[in-house]
């Protein structure tokens, strides 16, 4: 999906659907490159976010953030949009926060910017054990499906499911 809000609100639905089940679940934003959507659609964040923590620019603060009205939700919301944001995504700190989040949390739902518009979501599917793919029903075209999925199985990242909207 092209749309950030619908791709975003994907996120956001499925991340809330997975800590209604009771499992602790963080949403990671890791699409510096659009507007966010916030899980429960509130617009006000934290003053730094996972830019500044990854940057270095406030690298001592705590980038996960508890999501207000549902319970066992939290996240990280992107902070500022850095011009470049691959180097911050392809960067150890990266890294080290998965798996971090990974000692706490049951389920991580990475949420990331469409897979052939920019090669950000290749590099962070290193850290998926799986992909959904989110297409606009009606308006994707089966061929740019095809080529996203091939990607993706190019890095070994499994597809799990296409979610349609």
């Amino acid at each position: 999906a092209k749309d950030r809000g619908e791709r975003g609100h994907v996120a956001a639905h499925l991340a809330a659907t997975l800590a209604r089940t009771g499992q602790k679940t963080v949403l990671v934003h890791l699409d510096f490159r659009t507007e966010l959507v916030a899980p429960g659609d509130q617009v006000s964040w934290p003053a730094h976010g996972l830019a500044e923590y990854l940057g270095e620019a406030h690298p001592d603060s705590n980038p996960v953030h508890v999501v207000p009205g549902i319970s066992h939700l939290c996240e990280v919301p992107p902070g500022e949009s850095p011009v470049h944001p691959l180097p911050l995504l392809t960067g150890s700190r990266l890294a080290s926060l998965i798996a971090e989040l990974q000692q706490h949390y049951a389920f991580i739902v990475l949420d990331v910017v469409a897979v052939l518009e920019y090669p950000d979501a290749l590099h962070v599917g290193r850290f998926a054990d799986t992909a959904l793919l989110a297409i606009q029903q009606n308006s994707s075209r089966a061929g740019n499906l095809v080529q996203a999925k091939t990607r993706l199985s190019a890095l070994e990242i499994p597809v799990f499911g296409i979610l349609t909207r």
